[in-house]
């Protein structure tokens, strides 16, 4: 079911606009008034799912109509139209006075039954090919991990310099030579204009879609409908990349690092990507592991993922119903999976792209701010200090973390 966001007696709602029930060609028209009066601008967020409760839903992109004509609320009105084929493709169009413009179109997430059919011979093809050189990538906001498999199993590579498994998804361009991870943030009170990260939240996105931090030290450009990353380099002069080239560095990194783990040359890895992703952020990916130079990618949702691998070590989670909670980074995505003789099946799906560790990271980094200027007196802390406050605190949860585990 296939619905937007709406706002009726001061309560935000899950209206409906097509069912499951889909013939070969589908279209619906919605009109959206002003709200205030001179508006220029109104957003459409479009959700996925089965319940009435958009919080319950999976977000799936927005519709940002701007350029409004100038008019008192309720008298400007645009035409929202919403094509949908059986196939899944989805297209909106909006328009004033039969002026249409498109401003989305992508592949909806595979429907269940195909996804069953996808995983179940995924495993079969993961039980008959027992030789495979294989190589998955967990592609994080924050962090990244690899793992490779070994004569015993698979094996984590350490991935940092200083051996740590996990790689911090941080792309610096200060020196001839582009850097990856924690070296990154370690020079960023020197050179943050040269650093890029959160890109896992660009890569992909049209210009509209990406919400701006304003804490971020490289600057998000529209250039003919291209979103390009402004930066500096190592000569200090601001210069311009593709998202996927950066993400390429990271991807690229990671192939190198794994392949002096195996002592050989690799061309083929399975990388994770959230449910919410849409087909132009994968295609994004793609582009971005082609540029690093992987031969062959497959991408896998982040919840199967976690499934394979907790069935790697439980057996008995082969059959039953699970619950996948996978609080990352910047977002949080949970799904219910059916599980049954090698078929998996998807009975509810929840994704929220505003959710992650950051939060964590930010509540502690202010707390810490506000006792330093109750004790020193509003003491206002430099560039240099605030990246620093923000690299403690995230040592500060993940050593938290470390110390507090559950089984």
């Amino acid at each position: 079911m296939i619905g937007v966001e709406v706002f009726e007696n001061y309560k935000q709602n899950f209206k409906k606009i097509f069912d499951n029930n889909l013939s070969d060609e589908n279209e619906k028209v919605l009109t959206v008034k002003t709200s205030i009066d001179n508006q220029k601008r109104c957003e459409i967020a479009l959700y996925e799912g089965l319940s009435n409760n958009i919080e319950e839903n999976v977000y799936i992109g927005s519709v940002n109509i701007s350029d409004l004509p100038p008019g008192k609320a309720g008298d400007i009105k645009v035409d929202v139209r919403f094509k949908i084929n059986k196939n899944g493709i989805l297209s909106v169009t909006a328009g004033h006075n039969n002026n249409y413009i498109e401003y989305f179109n992508t592949s909806l997430k595979t429907s269940s039954s195909e996804y069953e059919n996808t995983l179940e011979n995924d495993i079969s093809d993961k039980n008959d090919k027992k030789d495979i050189n294989a190589i998955g990538i967990d592609f994080g906001n924050t962090t990244c991990l690899a793992g490779v498999k070994q004569k015993h199993g698979f094996e984590i590579v350490a991935l940092e310099n200083t051996g740590e498994r996990e790689l911090l998804s941080y792309v610096g361009y200060d020196e001839k030579h582009v850097k990856c991870g924690k070296i990154v943030i370690t020079r960023m009170p020197w050179h943050s204009q040269s650093s890029v990260y959160d890109i896992k939240k660009i890569v992909g996105k049209n210009f509209e879609d990406i919400e701006i931090d304003e804490s971020w030290p490289f600057k998000i450009i529209n250039t003919n409908s291209k979103v390009k990353i402004q930066l500096q380099n190592c000569n200090e002069e601001m210069i311009m990349k593709d998202t996927e080239e950066i993400l390429a560095e990271l991807l690229k990194d990671i192939k190198k690092k794994c392949e002096e783990f195996q002592g050989k040359q690799l061309s083929e890895a399975v990388i994770t990507v959230p449910l919410s992703f849409n087909k132009t952020q994968k295609e994004a990916i793609k582009k971005a592991s082609l540029i690093a130079e992987w031969a062959t990618v497959h991408l896998l949702p982040d919840p199967f993922a976690a499934y394979y691998g907790y069935l790697s070590i439980n057996p008995s989670l082969k059959n039953g119903t699970i619950l996948i909670f996978d609080l990352g980074g910047t977002s949080l995505e949970m799904c219910i999976l059916k599980c049954f003789d090698d078929k998996i099946n998807i009975l509810s799906i929840y994704s929220n792209p505003k959710i992650g560790g950051k939060n964590f990271d930010e509540i502690l980094k202010n707390y810490i701010e506000e006792c330093i200027n109750r004790e020193y007196m509003d003491s206002k802390l430099n560039t240099s200090k605030r990246y620093k406050l923000n690299r403690d605190s995230q040592k500060i949860k993940k050593d938290f973390v470390l110390q507090n585990k559950f089984e």
